[in-house]
C-alpha cells in the first residue's frame, strides 16, 4: 500500500509561480540548497560559541520557503482547520522515504540536484517541530494564502515571517535555531499575514510573544547568524559556572567555619599559672 500522500501540485505550483511575481531569487535558492553544500563538521567548520553550525538569516529564509513549498500542496487545499490534519501524515516526504513525490515538488521549485544533506536532515527537524503544533501549522498556512493573495509582496512577506517561524519552531524544540535578535530587527509580521491568522482563529499577537520569547538575545561575538543545535552546550555552560560558584560558596563557609572553631577552642583554653 503508498503510504506517501500526494501533493496538489497545482497549489504547488501557484506558490512558486507567486514567489516569482515577487522577485523572489529561487536560482540562488537552488544553489544554496543544492550546490554549495556546507561541508560536514569534522573541526574545520565553524561553529557558535554555543557549539553549532553557523548559518546565516538568508539559509534560513531558503530553508523556510522550501518548507513552505513542501507545504503549499497540502495547506493550500482547504482551511487551517483541515490542514492540522494532513500534516501528521507527512513524515515521509521530509524523511526522504517518499522520494518520488519529494523530487516533483522540488522539480516544481526549479532544482536541479538533490538537496544537501544537512538542509535535508534540518527541514525534517522543522517538520517534526510543528507537526504537533496547530498554532505552527496555522501559521505556515497564514503565510502561504498570504503570498498567493499578494505576490508582489513575497519576499517583503517572507522577510517579515521569519523571526516569527524561528521562534514558533524553538517553542517546541527549545534550541533547534539560535538567531540573534539584532538579525530580526526588521523581521516584524506583515499585516497580511496577520489578517490570514485572525481568519484562522489564532491571535497573531500571540504568535509574536512566542516568537520573541525564544529567539536568543545575542551571541556576542558570533555575529555571523544562525547556529542549530548550540542550546545543550550553552546549559551544560551555566549548569558549570552554577556548581563552581557553589563549590566556592561552600569552600568559603568551611574556612569561616574552621576559623571561628580555632577561635573558640584559643578562647577555651586554660590560662597558665602566675
Amino acid at each position: 500500500m503508498d503510504t506517501c500522500k500526494k501533493p496538489n501540485m497545482s497549489s504547488t505550483s501557484d506558490f512558486v509561480n507567486a514567489l516569482k511575481t515577487g522577485g523572489f531569487d529561487l536560482t540562488k535558492m537552488n544553489n544554496v540548497m543544492t550546490e554549495s553544500c556546507p561541508m560536514p563538521n569534522k573541526g574545520g567548520s565553524k561553529r557558535s560559541k554555543k557549539g553549532g553550525r553557523v548559518l546565516t538569516f538568508d539559509n534560513i529564509k531558503y530553508l523556510f520557503v522550501t518548507f513552505l513549498t513542501i507545504m503549499s500542496g497540502y495547506l493550500l487545499t482547504g482551511d487551517s482547520i483541515a490542514a492540522r490534519g494532513i500534516v501528521d501524515g507527512l513524515g515521509g516526504i521530509f524523511s526522504g522515504e517518499c522520494a518520488y513525490v519529494q523530487n516533483s515538488i522540488f522539480g516544481a521549485i526549479g532544482f536541479n540536484n538533490p538537496i544537501c544533506e544537512i538542509w535535508s536532515g534540518i527541514l525534517n527537524q522543522l517538520y517534526q517541530a510543528i507537526r504537533g503544533n496547530p498554532m505552527a501549522i496555522a501559521f505556515c498556512w497564514a503565510v502561504l494564502r498570504a503570498i498567493i493573495a499578494a505576490p508582489n509582496d513575497a519576499s517583503r512577506i517572507l522577510n517579515g515571517s521569519v523571526g516569527a517561524f524561528v521562534g514558533l519552531v524553538n517553542g517546541q524544540y527549545p534550541g533547534l535555531i539560535d538567531i540573534p535578535r539584532d538579525q530580526l530587527m526588521n523581521s516584524s509580521l506583515p499585516e497580511s499575514v496577520r489578517e490570514q491568522l485572525n481568519e484562522a482563529g489564532v491571535n497573531p499577537d500571540t504568535v509574536v510573544e512566542k516568537s520573541s520569547a525564544v529567539t536568543t538575545p545575542d551571541m556576542g561575538e558570533t555575529d555571523m547568524g544562525v547556529s542549530t543545535g548550540g542550546r545543550k552546550k550553552a546549559k551544560k555552560a551555566k549548569k558549570s559556572k552554577k556548581s563552581k560558584t557553589a563549590k566556592k560558596s561552600k569552600k568559603a563557609k568551611k574556612s569561616k567555619k574552621a576559623k571561628k572553631s580555632k577561635k573558640a577552642k584559643k578562647s577555651r583554653k586554660p590560662k597558665g599559672r602566675r
